[in-house]
């Protein structure tokens, strides 16, 4: 379906029988029905040219069509190019036109991955690029106006091509890709969590960055047994003189190792050996990987006694660093324990070598995970329970003995788990699309959701921030984030017994409505949480401060210097201006009327002394109605000037009494006593008194209240004083102890 250019409302439809059809989508009737060419009509594509569209075929053919006219303007053929894998090139998957105006090239893609670029003014093939993807090509783009291709194929690559080469075709500039197969492994590299390293159905090793958007994306390229072999095999089939399809095949695949089951790595000199080890499905040999040389290693590490044993097919691979991080341990079957199908979990001793003791469960044992900061081990069983062992106790009566049970929720197979940073979590996933998660404090289940497709494996960062999981049937590692980092919570809760899960969309991908009836219940439910709202004073013992910008109470006493420091030397005069007409009074002689100006000049004198007419009458501000009341919770919203002025009209003199200045010093005293906005009164009782020094001799009563007043303040700074030592010793016994 496409819809060509410079055609209003008219839709071009393509079917597999070869014919096409002309529609307009505002009236619903079809505009005119194309004959085709007998041939299954993969990719229509529109060309730079109006009315003409190009057609690729099943068949191999390339035709150029004016719809317009019902015409065909040019053909090409497609042929066979290789015949790798036994699959025919010659079917065409993709189409586009470069737009740049420096060349008419048209490029199209073929099943084994080729991209073809046709000139159309020669009408001939000019280059190719052979082998672009290992896949199918399923489509292309060149970039509008640049010489730019962008091509994706099923083998989850997206390349970018630039042809800055002349007519030798394009070069690759830019590349992203994934596994062409789904991963079957994930766990996050290094102490932070930036990196995830996957190991995929195709048994290739790659890194994606968790969350940067310039992040490193790494291949470590396939497991194979033998790498020059692999790449003398790999460079014939792609000069294709390798003999029959079949046979080069069988070679190629022969030459890679099965998927990888598990894996396990270590940040510990990744400069000077391989940091990650990986074992295969049905393989005894463990290879080893280098994050830093993004390479397979040179080492292959097999015991001698998986060569004698045939019994000895299914190995586990883990890898540990020693305190002194000059050497590392691989170890086959779990060193730490063993388990069989006859329900026993035996334990070694690593130092001795010797045989520990043995733990009986109530069923056979799928898979362990080990939480190694904490010494659990988690047991999965084959009756879809999980056990929790504590490996660290060495009482030899209960080693071994679990300490947890978790059972009762999951109705198929544990495919994977994984322990939480601080181990009070335990994540389990099963065969029946669903994931738990299990609280190993009180042994019950927190959360419980079903995913659309079955959890493979899954693997939480050091941060405790994420949740990495892959999954059956889908390519891509799919991020979880953890609410409880950004949601405030309640502590543990346990679901209740008759709890079904609830259906989550994977990250990323949305789920379609299925009719008009859905409500808002059918959504996610989100945890309606409690704001908490904090009291003005948590406890009598502490000291509260006011938290109030620093610049509205700590310059209160250098306001008067920075007042001056302000101050313009001269203050800009206005030039008087005369009016264009002067008014006269009538009379034989012509006389001036300057009676509006000497009113202006009275006025001036009334306005200067409006002052002092306001101090005769002894007016009470709006701020002196307050001072009986919330005089503080007013005070902390003014500014410095406001509260100089405010605190100088407290004084006889400027139109306030005695009483006013002791209703101010009581509210300094009431947040002295309630230990309440400390730096707050501090400046305020600082500028009260250097204002009014003075002053205060000549009222008995106020200066009888300032003892009163010092006293008060004493305590509480040596009430605040004794709580910000003991902090201050707190933080640095915290500081410097060694735990």
């Amino acid at each position: 379906m496409m819809h060509p250019a410079t055609y209003l409302n008219k839709v071009l439809f393509a079917s597999t029988q070869g014919a096409f059809q002309l529609w307009n989508l505002r009236t619903g009737k079809m505009v005119h029905a194309f004959k085709g060419w007998n041939s299954c009509i993969n990719v229509v594509e529109q060309a730079p040219a109006v009315d003409v569209v190009a057609f690729g075929l099943k068949d191999g053919r390339i035709i150029l069509h004016n719809i317009k006219l019902d015409e065909t303007i040019m053909t090409f053929t497609q042929e066979t190019l290789t015949a790798s894998f036994g699959v025919s090139g010659a079917e065409v998957t993709a189409l586009s036109f470069r737009t740049d105006g420096k060349a008419a090239i048209m490029a199209s893609g073929s099943p084994d991955g080729h991209i073809a670029l046709w000139d159309l003014e020669e009408r001939k093939l000019q280059s190719e690029i052979r082998f672009a993807h290992d896949g199918p090509v399923v489509g292309l783009e060149f970039q509008q106006g640049e010489p730019l291709l962008l091509s994706n194929s099923s083998d989850n690559t997206l390349k970018q091509w630039i042809f800055d080469m002349g007519a030798d075709g394009g070069r690759q500039l830019r590349v992203r890709e994934g596994h062409s197969e789904p991963p079957c492994r994930v766990f996050f590299y290094g102490e932070n969590g930036e990196e995830i390293l996957t190991a995929g159905r195709d048994s290739s090793v790659r890194v994606f960055a968790t969350f940067k958007a310039d992040g490193t994306f790494k291949n470590l390229g396939k497991a194979v047994y033998n790498k020059k072999s692999y790449k003398k095999v790999k460079r014939k089939d792609r000069q294709g003189d390798a003999g029959e399809g079949s046979d080069k095949a069988n070679d190629y695949m022969r030459k890679i190792m099965p998927p990888i089951a598990q894996m396990a790595g270590v940040m510990t000199r990744t400069k000077e050996w391989a940091d990650i080890v990986a074992c295969h499905e049905n393989c005894p040999l463990v290879t080893t990987w280098s994050y830093y040389k993004t390479r397979m290693g040179d080492l292959k590490l097999l015991h001698d006694r998986f060569k004698h044993d045939p019994k000895l097919k299914k190995i586990a691979a883990t890898t540990r660093s020693s305190n002194s991080e000059e050497s590392r341990i691989f170890c086959w079957s779990l060193g730490i324990s063993m388990r069989g199908s006859d329900c026993n979990v035996k334990f070694w001793r690593f130092k001795t070598c010797q045989y520990g003791v043995s733990a009986v469960m109530p069923a056979p044992v799928s898979f362990m995970r080990v939480h190694r900061d904490s010494g659990l081990l988690g047991i999965a069983l084959d009756d879809f329970s999980v056990r929790v062992v504590d490996l660290d106790d060495r009482n030899p009566k209960t080693i071994g003995r679990p300490v947890r049970r978790l059972e009762g929720r999951h109705s198929a197979v544990i495919t994977d788990m994984t322990f939480s940073p601080d181990a009070r979590w335990l994540l389990t996933a099963s065969a029946d699309s669903t994931v738990l998660v299990w609280d190993l404090v009180t042994g019950l289940a927190m959360d419980w959701f079903k995913v659309p497709h079955i959890c493979t494996s899954m693997s939480f960062s050091p941060s405790g921030e994420f949740l990495a999981t892959s999954h059956s049937g889908c390519l891509g590692v799919y991020l979880w984030v953890n609410k409880t980092i950004y949601v405030p919570s309640s502590g543990a809760r346990s679901l209740p017994v008759d709890y079904k899960p609830r259906m989550l969309p994977l990250p990323g991908a949305t789920i379609e409505k299925t009719g008009e009836g859905e409500t808002e219940e059918e959504e996610e439910e989100i945890e309606k949480t409690e704001v908490f709202v904090s009291p003005e004073q948590i406890s009598n013992d502490l000291v509260t401060l006011a938290l109030l910008p620093e610049s509205k109470w700590a310059n209160l006493l250098n306001l008067d210097v920075i007042k001056a420091r302000n101050k313009p030397k001269e203050p800009p005069k206005v030039p008087k201006s005369a009016p264009f007409f002067l008014p006269t009074v009538a009379g034989l002689t012509p006389q001036f009327d300057l009676s509006a100006e000497k009113e202006h000049e009275e006025g001036g004198d009334a306005e200067r002394s409006r002052l002092l007419r306001m101090t005769e009458a002894r007016h009470l501000s709006e701020f002196a109605k307050l001072v009986h009341r919330k005089l503080m919770e007013v005070m902390k919203q003014y500014g410095p000037s406001k509260i100089d002025v405010e605190v100088r009209s407290l004084a006889p003199a400027n139109g306030g009494d005695v009483e006013l200045m002791m209703n101010f010093l009581k509210s300094i005293f009431l947040s002295f006593e309630e230990c309440k906005n400390f730096e707050a009164a501090q400046a305020y009782l600082g500028i009260f008194l250097k204002i009014h020094w003075d002053e205060i001799p000549e009222h008995s009563e106020v200066a009888d209240f300032l003892p009163e007043l010092l006293e008060k303040q004493r305590w509480s700074w040596k009430k605040l004083s004794c709580k910000i030592t003991d902090a201050l010793c707190l933080a640095n016994f915290l500081d410097n102890v060694v735990l």
